[in-house]
């Protein structure tokens, strides 16, 4: 069964907002689509906000344990950014292409996960694409692009410890697969 792509414009404000521009009077006409997505982090403690292009994102967070707040922004769309975000403990890990153009991993406070308080966890790399993250309660796993071929790198949060899934076959495709236990000690990925 195919999917079909469904257009929507949806604007909301407050009386005492501003009017905004008028929206052209046809989705296909209009020059700013984007995707949107709304789900919990793994950990059920955030809902996330992602409005996405195929040059540029821009996150919302919202704590899931108090529904009738504002939804907060991470950092402002800009033209050739895109950042993804996932939770553990009291930080945001966000994957972004902020001066990599093969995206690299940083995290920041909870409190306050703007650009200014990004720290490094894993660097960009020219030779490999940081294409996925899944972050559990013991552990994350990295989805990765190199030489062409997909790699699965898991890093244990206690230790440090860093591993990578051996695929015995030359050329293959694997990725992540449903992983909806935030307290899982598996992985379940697709070959």
């Amino acid at each position: 069964m195919g999917r079909r792509q469904r257009h929507a414009l949806l604007h909301g404000r407050r009386p005492s907002q501003a009017p905004v521009p008028a929206l052209p009077a046809s989705p296909r006409r209009c020059a700013w689509q984007f995707d949107l997505d709304a789900h919990r982090t793994l950990d059920r403690k955030y809902v996330l906000l992602t409005s996405a292009s195929h040059t540029a994102s821009e996150v919302r967070f919202l704590a899931a344990d108090h529904p009738a707040d504002a939804f907060r922004l991470v950092t402002a769309r800009e033209k050739d950014h895109e950042y993804y975000l996932d939770h553990h403990g009291d930080r945001f890990f966000i994957r972004t292409n902020r001066g990599a153009p093969n995206f690299r991993l940083v995290s920041a406070p909870q409190s306050d996960p703007g650009q200014a308080n990004w720290i490094e966890v894993v660097p960009h790399r020219a030779d490999v694409m940081l294409t996925g993250m899944t972050f559990f309660a013991d552990h994350y796993v990295l989805v990765e692009r190199e030489g062409g071929l997909p790699q699965i790198v898991i890093t244990d949060f206690r230790t440090g410890a860093t591993h990578r899934i051996a695929f015995p076959e030359p050329v293959y495709t694997a990725g992540a697969g449903s992983n909806a236990e935030y307290d899982s000690k598996t992985f379940r990925y697709t070959y």
